[in-house]
């Protein structure tokens, strides 16, 4: 229920996080997944997090929220889903800067660790990689939605939000409240794929 997924914060880091929400909503064309409440979705599935946000002034220029799991006793990997983020209308050395100040402050937490880091995976939707991200290998293992996810606005009622759905496919959709809880409905008519 709501209480399962709801995560007591301080009401600062609350404020924070909005703030980040609001940037990432209105000044880039990131994805859902760079969101305080996907985050929040992964801690609740047993992932660990950190993040940086970088200002010029007050002014959010870029940052990153990044997973990060163990897969062996002393090893873990760090993951940024759709990101990292950075304005789209600065320039390219402006993006590169933003780019290295995020990549220097995972390689300090990464020194502070005690397990051994084994890769950092980023996943970004940029619609071409900038000239200035070197060092990193295109990877064969997916790591999160296709360029091609569809994404459904959520200011409209659950009710309307359903009824755009194809009657006939086997549907669930996930609706994250101002409250932290999910709401869900799935066909149980025969269900097709849809993709």
């Amino acid at each position: 229920m709501c209480a399962e997924a709801a995560v007591k914060q301080h009401p600062k880091e609350l404020d924070k996080r909005a703030t980040w929400d609001t940037f990432i909503e209105t000044k880039t064309d990131t994805g859902f997944r760079q969101s305080s409440w996907y985050t929040a979705l992964k801690v609740a599935r047993g992932w660990e997090h950190f993040g940086t946000v970088l200002r010029d002034k007050d002014t959010i220029v870029g940052g990153a929220m990044v997973l990060a799991r163990s897969f062996a006793p002393d090893k873990r990997y760090y993951y940024i889903p759709d990101g990292p983020v950075f304005l789209e209308e600065d320039s390219l050395a402006e993006q590169e800067q933003v780019f290295r100040a995020v990549m220097a402050f995972i390689e300090r937490k990464r020194q502070t660790e005690q397990q051994v880091v084994s890769h950092l995976c980023i996943n970004p939707r940029w619609q071409q990689v900038p000239s200035f991200i070197k060092g990193f290998q295109e990877s064969s293992h997916y790591y999160g939605s296709p360029r091609d996810t569809l994404c459904v606005a959520l200011n409209a009622s659950e009710g309307a939000i359903l009824a755009q759905m194809k009657p006939k496919a086997g549907t669930t959709l996930a609706l994250l409240s101002d409250t932290a809880c999910w709401l869900s409905r799935t066909s149980h008519s025969k269900a097709s794929t849809t993709s």
